[in-house]
């Protein structure tokens, strides 16, 4: 009798922990989704025949939307152009329990060094992982290689481009969906 009930409970006891362990309906999508004030900071370096050129930018500050795609945890950040500044910027990513997960990205388009001079590039942003935060700031890293056209001297110059980009992003309206 003993036995019968010492198997009763744990047979109770493994229901309910395989109940516990179910997997959660989570939209982790919608941990992220909203508009941003957002700061592009680009450390580049363009390499030329005559060397490694360090590029100095002013901070690039715009806003982003963080847009859910579907029901599987695919979002876009769309980072909105600045006209003579930079163009366009569409990031795919997919959410899940450990963060945004930021594919890589190609952008072929312009972006501003001073209020004269800009480069025109074509160059691949590698993706990153951002951490969920409860206080929607979020920040992430990405590297940079490419190709530019750069001014240098009164000669435009073509060059090869590497470096980084930090983008730094603040909630400054949520969206309820």
């Amino acid at each position: 009798m003993k036995s019968k009930h010492l198997f009763i409970s744990l047979l109770a006891f493994a229901m309910l922990v395989v109940s516990s362990c179910s997997e959660k309906d989570t939209d982790y999508a919608e941990r992220f989704i909203g508009e941003y004030n957002i700061t592009l900071t680009p450390n580049l370096v363009a390499t030329i025949d005559m060397g490694q050129i360090p590029i100095t930018f002013e901070k690039i500050t715009t806003t982003c939307n963080i847009v859910k795609e579907d029901d599987k945890g695919n979002v876009k950040i769309v980072i909105e152009p600045i006209n003579g500044v930079i163009g366009r910027i569409e990031l795919e990513a997919f959410c899940d329990g450990l963060g945004m997960h930021i594919e890589d990205y190609s952008y072929n388009g312009s972006i501003a060094i001073n209020e004269i001079d800009k480069i025109n590039c074509n160059i691949k942003l590698k993706g990153s992982t951002v951490s969920y935060t409860s206080t929607k700031t979020y920040s992430w890293n990405s590297s940079v290689t490419g190709k530019a056209t750069l001014n240098y001297s009164g000669i435009d110059q073509s060059c090869d481009i590497t470096g980084n980009i930090e983008f730094y992003a603040t909630i400054s309206t949520v969206n309820n969906i």
